[in-house]
């Protein structure tokens, strides 16, 4: 008879039932993997993006991985993973749930290590203190590798505890091989891996069951070696039959680096006003509140599991301990600390504060340990700020931390407030590739420029490959296509829905009159920064009702200020959408003078929506 887990020890009386506990474990891993497929891709994973379609296409064998602080490269395991789903499906939402799949691994992982250290409670609540919102929500908002961290640790600090428990060289190989994944998801992951490795190491050369192990340890590996179990039928009274279990050794791969789209945007002022962004702070600040509570509530526990509680002393030490090193390796690995490198400590700080609070006395009153409490308040926590981000963002609004943006630096401050951004999930990133396959050649308006060259359109190359073709604005041959937010076009307009914006085809394109070709993707960022910044003027008529756009077909890398929107040399009201500005156009004729300062004058796209006849 085969086993693909082992047995719980000492689950205890306070302890839930197994399916109980692995229900809220399934709860909390769908949770954390529903962000990752109505979030928005960055530039970092449009990068993995790019190089993995490049293996699909047989264009490219990378050797080298993602760059590490402009200065190295980690392997390219990370490239050849994101391409086995791109190859079987040629859909970005394929390869974006695999890595919301891979992520969402670290709950049940948590959840059997805990359960086969110090039983099913003590599993339970490091599972539950996994998902506290913070940097955990940050994994699926930003993805990129970093998002496998927590995952890529406990399978290292999972197969390494089997090898110590049994002293087997089988679960240290595989110690390793997971360690060096690990390592690539990044670097920070180091001295928390170290220990386990070595210890596992000198457990397996010694031989496993030393004779001073505590009875745990010792039932354990009892319960692993030979476990006696009685036999359906067997009559009641007789000699319990020995069955030999062998443990079926599994390992998941894990492997996982990055930046942001929007990063520009995101240190900017005008994001601070976000629409929800206000309406929203009372409930971030209970959040909050409740979030101090818990760790407040821990601190006595951290006593307790020092001092009288001995069988948690070990365990509290030793995951603040771990999660000390992990902070130090932070600090000291580069000058800018980035919100990413602290995924590596949150197994070892959620593992502290649920043997905190495992350490707390076992029972108050008669039916509940105090235990109970933290653990219980950090579950509904953590399920009503998922639940509340997620319903946000299928209402077409995604509140992204200024955390986020590229200028933030841990190590001097941090950033507070949101920006609230349109959404435009990953399926929508395929439908459009489809759309762009459909029309051949495409000169792309508004928005989608900017994604598009961010992708170096991989949606269409995943669609129907080299016959796709894109060029950033212009007025030659090809099809005009435009991505707005959808509340900027005119009633009765015909285009299509895709999360918060609108794909259609503009009426009028006023400039620019040269269409600008996609990024070449031979070098990460594709794009150098452009010059300093000029005034531009643009003048010209418009005839008939529909609605303007100035937009910018390079915003991440040359950043564009609109100084003037004026109709008949009136300022028009004009509001800003993503990174468009919009005004209505009266019916009949109308000449408007628009005035920008920008370092790429070639970049400026204007154009017009046209309102159906008797519409709009």
């Amino acid at each position: 008879m085969r086993r693909l887990f082992l047995p719980d020890v000492d689950a205890g009386r306070d302890a839930p039932g197994p399916l109980t506990a692995w229900a809220i474990v399934a709860l909390l891993a769908v949770l954390h993997a529903a962000p990752f497929l109505i979030t928005f891709i960055e530039g970092d994973f449009a990068r993995d993006l790019d190089q993995a379609t490049r293996i699909v296409e047989g264009s490219a064998w990378p050797t080298r991985g993602p760059v590490l602080a402009w200065t190295l490269n980690l392997g390219p395991v990370w490239y050849w993973l994101l391409a086995l789903p791109l190859a079987l499906t040629h859909s970005i939402v394929a390869a974006v749930a695999m890595v919301a799949l891979l992520s969402a691994l670290q709950f049940p992982l948590a959840y059997r290590l805990g359960s086969e250290v110090a039983g099913r409670a003590f599993g339970l609540a490091f599972a539950v203190f996994l998902a506290l919102p913070g940097l955990a929500s940050l994994q699926g908002i930003w993805i990129a590798h970093p998002s496998l961290v927590p995952s890529a640790m406990l399978v290292v600090a999972l197969c390494s505890w089997r090898a110590w428990t049994l002293g087997s060289p089988s679960w240290w190989i595989l110690s390793t091989l997971a360690s060096g994944l690990a390592l690539h998801a990044h670097p920070t992951t180091l001295p928390v891996l170290a220990l386990p490795l070595a210890a596992a190491a000198w457990r397996c050369e010694r031989g496993a069951h030393p004779v001073r192990w505590r009875a745990r340890h010792r039932r354990l590996a009892d319960a692993i070696r030979a476990p006696r179990v009685r036999l359906r039928g067997e009559r009641r009274g007789a000699r319990p039959v020995l069955v030999e279990r062998v443990v079926r050794r599994d390992a998941f791969l894990a492997g996982p680096m990055g930046r942001c789209v929007l990063e520009h945007r995101l240190a900017g002022a005008r994001c601070a006003g976000g629409g929800g962004a206000r309406g929203t702070a009372g409930r971030a600040a209970g959040s909050r509140l409740a979030l101090a509570g818990l760790y407040v509530f821990a601190w006595p526990a951290r006593a307790s599991g020092c001092g009288r509680a001995t069988a948690w002393r070990l365990p509290v030490l030793s995951a603040l301990a771990a999660c000390a090193a992990t902070i130090a390796m932070i600090v000291a690995v580069r000058e800018t600390t980035r919100f990413y490198m602290l995924y590596a400590a949150l197994p070892p700080f959620a593992a502290w504060l649920a043997a905190a609070t495992g350490a707390l006395p076992s029972r108050a009153g008669r039916r509940v340990g105090w235990g109970v409490v933290p653990v219980a308040c950090a579950l509904g926590v953590s399920v009503a700020v998922s639940c509340a981000w997620t319903l946000r963002a299928v209402r077409g609004e995604i509140r992204v931390p200024f955390v986020l943006s590229a200028p933030a630096n841990l190590s001097v401050s941090v950033p507070r407030g949101y920006a609230s951004l349109a959404t435009l999930a990953p399926s929508d990133l395929d439908r459009i590739g489809a759309r762009v396959c459909d029309a051949g050649r495409v000169r792309a308006f508004g928005e989608l420029a900017g994604i598009l060259d961010m992708l170096l359109n991989v949606p269409g190359r995943l669609a129907c490959g080299a016959s796709s073709r894109v060029e950033l604005g212009g007025t030659g041959d090809g099809t005009p296509l435009f991505l707005v937010v959808a509340d900027a076009v005119p009633a009765g307009t015909p285009h299509e829905r895709l999360g918060a914006f609108a794909l259609g085809r503009p009426g009028q394109v006023v400039a620019p009159t040269a269409s600008i070709p996609l990024a070449d993707g031979t070098s990460y960022p594709w794009r150098k920064a452009c010059g300093p910044p000029v005034p531009v003027a643009h003048r010209f008529v418009t005839r008939g009702a529909g609605t303007l756009v100035v937009a910018n077909a390079l915003p991440v890398t040359c950043p564009m200020t609109i100084r003037r929107i004026a109709r008949e040399g009136v300022d028009a009201q004009a509001i800003e959408r993503a990174d468009s500005r919009i005004a209505p156009l009266p019916d009949g004729e109308a000449t408007w003078d628009v005035d920008v300062d920008t370092g790429a004058p070639h970049a400026v796209q204007i154009f017009t929506i046209a309102a159906p006849p008797g519409g709009g």
